[in-house]
């Protein structure tokens, strides 16, 4: 694994900010050292349609009974080779956003190009104000990370995002994807692409153990998952929540690489298959089954995340309600514990409040849709942790049902709700929701890991806690089954 590069997008828009150390080249220009401003200017429209991933199958003949039904529903469709895996994608859509797609579990697209954006891309000096062209595609390598920053967005989109400069081992990749967004695309090794993962999922601070239980988690992922995340596109994954918070160089690596060293190249597998294993901030005190988040898999489970058992049927809305209110003694309820498990503590249990006419404007804005004046949010069903898996929202001018967990969250939040675990109670004048949890809410939840870990709880049984009835095994991946090219 140690010699395969993996394309991580460390930065996707229409600008950003650099600052130089020192002279480098950008293709067959020189760029000074001080801040630059890289921007693409659009000269023509892209035309690209977007098909919304309904299967895949590792063989193109399975995926003729899913293209017949929907093509009998009035969908077109279209069938894509990516990497190995043959999708099955309905549409067109022209604007690739999930919210524009409530009924529908998946939030995976490809593109179908037909005609790529023009674009001009300009290197501005921030001091002084003087441009130079730059080519569409040209490769840096800086003698020093340190010679090269990146101004970048931590979070982008979800209510604690905020910027810090970055850093990067290794060659970055300038170029102009087929919709004429700047791309810059990080090479590099897998087990040090896992290493930032680590440091930057999790405070490198916590328990080894805790650390090591990430790795494996975040190495499973990108074997079994990534590939769906960015089809077409050219690159393997991206550097936010979207896939996995990779932040580059970071002080604390030295201690990731041990981690790394200490579980190179192990796994999770479900009779002998790898898992696909998820994980989020702070569970709740009950995990979400995979099948809820993301649609059928071969592996998928919900676990009470405390000590002994603890029998209650989420399901159901009066036992939920009790559950907010009387939380049971779950591993991410850290209470009077360090820095890390305090701040944890806060999305254990929260509560938000929404004024009906800005929720109104919040739906008009993520749907075109007008509801009108919002006057119930009923949840219609929830999954096993509790979490709500379809809602409807009436308004004096119509109903919209969403579907998703994390399409509830968006809708409901100009950024997202902590999670989609939550009831609604209406005090006259605002939608109260009493919450829990931080995420999706599937797999391993990292604030109890961390817990279990202070406690004196190894690795694998950390592991084989939130994914029961898996074994850690050294990883033997075919080439077509890896995520990078």
């Amino acid at each position: 694994m140690a010699t395969e590069k993996l394309k991580v997008c460390i930065f996707k828009g229409d600008k950003v900010k650099i600052e130089l150390r020192k002279p480098i080249k950008f293709g067959v220009q020189e760029l000074c050292a001080g801040v630059w401003e890289i921007r693409g200017e659009i000269l023509s429209s892209p035309h690209i349609d977007y098909f919304l991933v309904v299967d895949e199958a590792t063989e193109k003949d399975r995926l003729a009974s899913t293209t017949k039904e929907f093509e009998a529903r009035g969908y077109s469709s279209r069938v894509l080779k990516y990497k190995g895996v043959w999708f099955a994608g309905i549409g067109p859509f022209r604007v690739p956003d999930p919210l524009q797609v409530l009924w529908h579990h998946s939030v995976y697209f490809f593109p179908e190009v037909k005609r790529p954006a023009m674009v001009k891309v300009i290197a501005r000096n921030i001091s002084d104000g003087r441009t130079v062209q730059l080519a569409q595609h040209f490769y840096v390598a800086p003698k020093e990370p340190s010679d090269l920053i990146i101004y970048n967005k931590v979070g982008r989109g979800f209510h604690f995002e905020f910027e810090e400069k970055q850093n990067y081992e290794g060659e970055i990749e300038f170029t102009v994807g087929y919709d004429g967004k700047l791309l810059l695309i990080n090479h590099i090794e897998l087990e040090r692409y896992l290493a930032s993962v680590i440091s930057s999922e999790m405070l490198v601070s916590l328990p080894l153990e805790a650390l090591k239980a990430q790795a494996v988690v975040a190495r499973n992922w990108l074997l079994t998952a990534a590939i769906k995340h960015h089809i077409g596109e050219p690159f393997d994954v991206c550097n936010d929540d979207h896939c996995q918070e990779y932040r580059g160089i970071r002080d604390e690596n030295n201690v990731a690489y041990k981690v790394i060293d200490e579980t190179c190249s192990e796994a999770l597998y479900y009779k002998g298959k790898l898992v696909d294993t998820r994980f989020a901030k702070v569970c709740g005190g009950v995990t979400e089954e995979f099948n809820n988040v993301w649609g059928e898999t071969f592996y998928s489970c919900s676990i009470f995340d405390g000590p002994g058992t603890y029998e209650i049927d989420l399901q159901k809305e009066d036992n939920f309600r009790l559950w907010i209110e009387q939380p049971p003694p779950a591993y991410c309820n850290t209470q009077g514990d360090t820095e890390y498990f305090e701040y944890g503590r806060k999305y254990f249990r929260w509560c938000e409040t929404i004024d009906p006419y800005a929720l109104r404007e919040i739906i008009n804005n993520k749907t075109g849709i007008d509801i009108g004046y919002p006057m119930r949010i009923n949840p219609l069903r929830r999954g096993r942790s509790g979490r709500i898996l379809q809602l409807q929202i009436k308004g004096e001018k119509g109903t919209l049902d969403v579907t998703g967990e994390l399409k509830i969250r968006a809708i409901l939040s100009p950024t997202y709700l902590p999670s989609s675990a939550f009831y609604v109670k209406y005090n006259g004048q605002q939608f109260i929701l009493k919450g829990a949890g931080w995420g999706h809410g599937v797999g391993m939840c990292q604030v109890g890991a961390a817990k279990l870990a202070s406690i004196g709880w190894n690795y694998r049984q950390i592991l084989l806690h939130y994914y029961p009835n898996t074994e850690v095994k050294q990883i033997h991946v075919k080439k077509e089954e890896r995520c990078v090219s």
